[in-house]
C-alpha cells in the first residue's frame, strides 16, 4: 500500500471511531435522564396519631410528636421528620390551611407558599406518596422541591402529580399541554401532548 493508500484508510479508521464514539455519548446521555433512584424506606420512624377525631404524630417509641389536633396529617416519608398538617376548612374554595412540621413541631419549608406531597397512583407501595420530592407552589405555578428545601425544578407547571403505575415519574401539565420528568426534574418527554395515560 502506497502513502496515499495508507492515509486514507487511517483517515477512515478515525471517522468509524468518531462515529461510534459519538453514537455512544448521544445514547448515554439519553440514558442518563432516566437516571433516578426510588429512596427505600429501611425504618418507619413516624405514625399518624388519631384520638377525639383529629391527628397528630407519634414516634417509633410512641412519643407523641405532634400534639392530636389537627383536621389531618400526611407524613409522605414516615423516615423522615417532615409532616403536612391540615386545619381549618374553608368551604367556600374546598380547601385546608396547610403547614409543614418537622419533629420538633416547628414551621418548615415556610419560604414556600404551599408545600403539598405529591400522592402515588396505584403503584404498589407501603407509602402511598413520592418519597423524595414535594410539590411548591409559587405565582400559581407548581414545582418541586426535594424535603430539605431544596428546589428540583423551578416553579413553571400549571399542574404536577404521580404517573400512573410509576414512582418516580411525573406527569407535568403547561399550557394545556403534558410531558414527563422524573424526580431529579430531568426531562423524559417533552410538555407538547394533549393528554398522557
Amino acid at each position: 500500500m502506497d502513502k496515499k493508500g495508507i492515509k486514507k484508510y487511517i483517515l477512515a479508521i478515525l471517522v468509524v471511531i468518531i462515529i461510534v464514539l459519538g453514537a455512544i455519548l448521544i445514547v448515554n446521555n439519553n440514558f442518563n435522564n432516566y437516571d433516578y433512584i426510588i429512596e427505600e424506606i429501611s425504618s418507619f420512624n413516624f405514625f399518624k396519631l388519631y384520638i377525639n377525631d383529629k391527628y397528630g404524630v407519634i414516634d417509633s417509641k410512641g412519643n407523641i410528636i405532634i400534639e392530636a389536633k389537627y383536621d389531618n396529617i400526611e407524613i409522605p416519608n414516615p423516615s423522615k421528620p417532615v409532616f403536612v398538617v391540615y386545619s381549618n376548612y374553608n368551604e367556600e374554595n374546598d380547601e385546608y390551611e396547610s403547614q409543614i412540621l418537622n419533629d420538633k413541631n416547628e414551621k418548615i419549608l415556610t419560604k414556600y407558599e404551599r408545600v403539598s406531597p405529591i400522592q402515588l397512583k396505584n403503584t404498589n407501595t407501603d407509602v402511598p406518596y413520592e418519597k423524595s420530592v414535594l410539590m411548591y407552589e409559587e405565582n400559581e405555578k407548581v414545582g418541586i422541591i426535594d424535603y430539605s428545601g431544596n428546589k428540583i425544578t423551578d416553579a413553571i407547571y400549571d399542574s404536577i402529580e404521580s404517573l400512573l403505575y410509576k414512582e418516580g415519574c411525573l406527569l407535568v401539565k403547561k399550557e394545556n399541554k403534558y410531558g414527563i420528568i422524573n424526580i431529579s426534574g430531568k426531562k423524559l418527554i417533552d410538555i407538547e401532548y394533549d393528554s398522557i395515560n
